[in-house]
């Protein structure tokens, strides 16, 4: 298998609506956020990152676990216990 990185990315508009990314990818997620950046008008700020070889898996079950949440695409609105157990969420899968 595949080790892969999950991530969870911050964007706040100017209106201060905080909006999240979970996401998947094979390179270092910070570069992922340099190729988001580039088409974006608001800053986008990793927040955590995961290392797994069920990353397919894991970013299918964060996004039918934080699905009451979406908001667009792979962005959700996650409160405050749920950034925080971001980490915690991906471990269990």
């Amino acid at each position: 298998m595949d080790t892969k990185w999950i991530y969870l990315l911050k964007m706040e508009t100017e209106l201060g609506e905080e909006y999240y990314k979970i996401g998947i990818t094979k390179k270092d997620p910070k570069d992922r956020v340099k190729q988001l950046q580039t088409g974006n008008a608001f800053d986008i700020e990793l927040i955590t990152q995961f290392k797994t070889e069920i990353g397919n898996l894991t970013e299918t079950t964060l996004h039918r676990t934080y699905s009451n949440n979406h908001k667009r695409g792979e962005w959700f609105e996650l409160d405050y216990d749920q950034v925080d157990g971001f980490l915690y969420m991906c471990e269990r899968v």
